[in-house]
């Protein structure tokens, strides 16, 4: 379990778009998608030098639809000041040196924000299987891509894909989540199936919830995930059942009787929904306690560290973002820094290979806050599973161990067919209704 509610009170955020301040030497000039023609590149330099990329190309420079947008108008960004702190500026410019010499930025030659619903027409009639990939421009290198939308002579981006993320200390951790993701697939494949009972699950991907969805000022969105429930549930039970924990049958048979233990002891806000339903569930059969006492003790406590990680990469590498998304929540009480909310999604392959192996339909996330990233943390080992941004005309091959920046809410995306192996990711996000954004 990650997350525990204490109080409710709304808190207002500014909400902004992500400005570059420092670009990588490598640049690409990309066609402009509205063109609807085969994204190639249009120009290049190895110098960080926009204007030489625009001036490179005469038919690009002289056709004011293709980047000279309306005025884009945002909220201010927060006021903030770097920190004094040695370590921290020795690490901002070490990340900013890294990012000039080894990363690769890749410019789509128009104000996306502004040109969303044109670009929507562009692949509004495609289903996952008729996208026209033929068109579209593949990132498929070994260093860190980004990729800028260009407004009013400034780069904003839209997402980064970070291939290098798990080295030293981060890579012991990599290894078991991964492991740990695995044991899941393996052991508990009926209770991941379980999940989606009740839905048609065309995709053949499981997902798991955790965090915390809530909505500020509303008491009656103050619940944590319905996984973090169970999970609280089986957390409650390992603590207070001790002497029952080897007859589960025991347990079964005491529901009622654990459930109002709980019920005269719980140390967190009444408003809380967790009732006798989630015990009555969790104490149905013992392999799904034992999946959701894996969930509590294992891997929500791997996904904590995970975040805290990918929690300071926000900070040391976007800290205008981290400063205007880093506010504080008083009513929840949560081991999670920077993001309140993940998902962990599970691609089962399937011996049926009629049967759709861990592809996503193409989609925004609606609920996620417009001009935050998601942060997609892939694993595994597998073949296909490609990142498709279908409006921008890109496909970026991703592999296990990649980090993806991705404006979820704004950008249409989904991933190809896996056709080989299983992939997992974990993905952290900003729900809209925490910033009170409508």
């Amino acid at each position: 379990m990650t997350t525990r509610l204490i109080r409710n009170k709304k808190i207002e955020s500014t909400i902004s778009l992500t400005k570059s301040n420092i670009f990588p030497n490598h640049l690409y000039l990309l066609t402009n998608p509205l063109l609807n023609k085969k994204i190639k590149i249009e120009a290049e330099c190895d110098n960080g030098n926009i204007n030489i990329l625009f001036n490179r190309n005469k038919r690009i420079k002289t056709s004011t639809s293709t980047y000279t947008s309306t005025t884009f108008t945002t909220t201010p960004t927060t006021t903030f000041s770097f920190s004094n702190d040695k370590k921290y500026k020795k690490t901002i410019n070490k990340i900013n040196k890294n990012i000039k010499e080894q990363d690769t930025g890749y410019i789509v030659p128009l104000n996306v924000d502004n040109k969303i619903k044109d670009l929507n027409k562009l692949i509004k009639n495609y289903e996952i299987n008729q996208y026209p990939l033929h068109k579209y421009y593949k990132l498929n290198n070994n260093t860190n891509n980004i990729i800028y939308q260009y407004i009013d002579n400034e780069l904003y981006i839209l997402t980064i894909v970070i291939k290098d993320f798990f080295k030293h200390e981060k890579e012991l951790l990599f290894s078991n989540i991964t492991n740990s993701l695995i044991f899941i697939s393996n052991n508990f494949k009926n209770e991941l199936k379980e999940i989606y009972k009740k839905k048609k699950n065309i995709r053949n991907t499981y997902t798991i919830n955790g965090g915390c969805w809530t909505m500020q000022g509303h008491n009656a969105y103050n619940i944590p995930t319905l996984d973090e429930r169970y999970s609280f549930v089986t957390a409650f039970i390992q603590d207070n059942c001790k002497n029952q924990l080897d007859n589960f049958e025991v347990l079964k048979k005491n529901r009622t009787k654990i459930y109002k233990d709980f019920e005269s002891n719980k140390n967190f806000n009444d408003n809380t929904d967790i009732k006798e339903e989630h015990f009555k569930y969790i104490l149905k059969n013992k392999s799904r306690f034992e999946f959701y006492n894996y969930l509590y003790g294992n891997l929500f406590k791997l996904i904590i560290d995970l975040e805290n990680y990918i929690a300071n990469l926000v900070r040391y590498r976007f800290p205008e973002f981290y400063e205007t998304f880093n506010i504080s929540l008083p009513n929840i009480q949560t081991d999670l820094s920077f993001f309140k909310t993940f998902s962990v999604n599970f691609s089962l392959q399937e011996k049926d290979q009629n049967i759709r192996q861990g592809a996503t339909d193409p989609h925004k996330d609606d609920n996620d806050c417009l001009y935050s990233f998601c942060v997609i943390v892939v694993f595994g080992n597998f073949e296909g599973g490609d990142l498709i941004l279908g409006e921008i005309g890109i496909v970026i091959k991703i592999e296990g161990g990649y980090v993806i920046f991705l404006r979820s809410a704004l950008l249409d995306h989904c991933n190809s067919y896996i056709t080989k192996g299983n992939r997992f990711s974990i993905v952290f996000y900003l729900r809209k209704t925490i910033f009170n954004e409508k």
